[in-house]
């Protein structure tokens, strides 16, 4: 089962806790599990990041391998939950919005990747 990674776990393992300039060899031995699809994130990720247009950003844009499209799927089991639990999810202006995808019920499974 994949490990989903979402927007403010990337922002804090990289600008707070594990700098990619201070951790390099740790930043590297996560080649392995997203090239092998053990670390995943949602496409919603990589379109947060954009918008800041960081270091994050460029390290995310290298590794698009990881990010997985929101389906219809996805996106109809997102609602459903999202419906059922309406607390999971801080729909405040400040809130991040690639959480809510990141979730092995959410994710199911996927067949295909978006070419950027």
């Amino acid at each position: 089962m994949p490990f989903c990674v979402d927007t403010s776990a990337w922002m804090d393992g990289w600008q707070r806790y594990y700098p990619q300039d201070v951790f390099p060899s740790l930043w590297a031995k996560l080649e392995e599990p997203i090239s092998s699809g053990q670390i995943v994130s949602s496409e919603e990720v990589y379109v947060e990041l954009k918008k800041k247009a960081d270091d994050l950003h460029d390290w995310i844009k290298g590794h698009k391998n990881m990010l997985v499209p929101l389906s219809e799927q996805i996106q109809r089991r997102s609602s459903e939950l999202l419906i059922e639990y309406p607390r999971l999810v801080d729909n405040s202006a400040r809130a991040l919005h690639g959480g809510p995808f990141c979730n092995r019920d959410r994710l199911g499974t996927w067949s295909r990747r978006r070419n950027w």
